[in-house]
């Protein structure tokens, strides 16, 4: 059986689009995630609101990086807004739009030009790409890795300070 889907948008000017779908004989209201359900659980498409910017992918997407923030179902799952059906995250939106894009498409990671390199690294860190990931950002930005250790036999000297 076909199904029949009647899009919609339920509100006059509107961001978000809803459907009526034909269930069991009778009609449903969904919204468009909801949707992507019948695609398959790994291609449900998934909104991310950051600070009012809006993203859309797919789960299958998020999932190539397991151990990420929003790779792991567990820990992304905190910042989801049930009212609206999204992702929210208060965060840097500049530095997001990198860290999507490497989501999206894999290979280097590149901060933004405009995005300073301590608030691009913060947000890294915030979403927990992979080490490797993170550690070749550090080095094309030209942090040091080497620990750098201080002498243990060094003798401090005091000089009392009313010494002419």
């Amino acid at each position: 059986m076909a199904q029949v889907v009647d899009l919609h948008d339920d509100r006059d000017g509107a961001e978000e689009t809803t459907a009526d779908k034909r269930v069991n004989g009778g009609w449903k209201n969904f919204q468009l995630c909801d949707l992507d359900l019948d695609l398959g659980p790994r291609r449900r498409r998934l909104r991310i609101n950051v600070s009012g910017q809006y993203f859309e992918t797919t789960l299958l997407v998020l999932e190539r990086h397991p151990d990420t923030l929003l790779g792991d179902r567990r820990k992304r799952s905190q910042f989801f807004d049930r009212a609206k059906n999204e992702f929210f995250f208060d965060r840097h939106r500049p530095s997001f739009e990198a860290i999507f894009l490497y989501y999206q498409y894999g290979g280097r990671l590149r901060r933004p030009p405009h995005v300073p390199d301590d608030v691009f690294l913060d947000e890294l860190l915030f979403y927990q790409l992979e080490s490797d990931v993170v550690d070749e950002y550090k080095r094309s930005e030209g942090y040091t890795s080497e620990v750098i250790h201080m002498p243990s036999n060094v003798k401090v000297i005091h000089i009392p300070s009313n010494v002419k």
